[in-house]
């Protein structure tokens, strides 16, 4: 479980959206004919979730990849779909240059050396 962050769900309220967190427990299960939009990290999005929610607009992914949502159903249903796709690509891309400069230089094993004193 991954909670929405709390200047998140401020905002949605803000707008005069009713945000029920499942996380939260099952007060969500009372309002499902009425759950417009759905925001998860990674949760399975598939037909015996959508079928609880026949509102259900669009559903909002918090990070890039939307391999957990059935796309087919949600596609036959018309729900779209929004993910940030592209939003870590700078992160990810540095992340992938510092392993590398890492490994190339044994910045694993020089670390360990010169915490144990020893910088020759």
């Amino acid at each position: 479980m991954q909670p929405l962050p709390a200047v998140a769900i401020d905002w949605l309220r803000k707008h005069h959206a009713e945000v029920l967190l499942a996380y939260e427990g099952d007060v969500w299960q009372s309002a499902r004919d009425r759950i417009r939009a759905l925001i998860y990290y990674s949760i399975p999005i598939a037909k015996p979730l959508l079928d609880q929610l026949p509102a259900l607009e669009i559903i909002g992914k918090r990070g890039a990849g939307i391999d957990t949502v059935d796309l087919d159903e949600t596609r036959r249903r018309g729900i779209r779909i929004s993910s940030v796709a592209g939003a870590n690509a700078s992160a990810v891309a540095e992340h992938a240059v510092a392993l590398l400069l890492a490994a190339t230089r044994d910045l694993v094993v020089r670390d360990a050396l010169v915490r144990q004193g020893r910088f020759g």
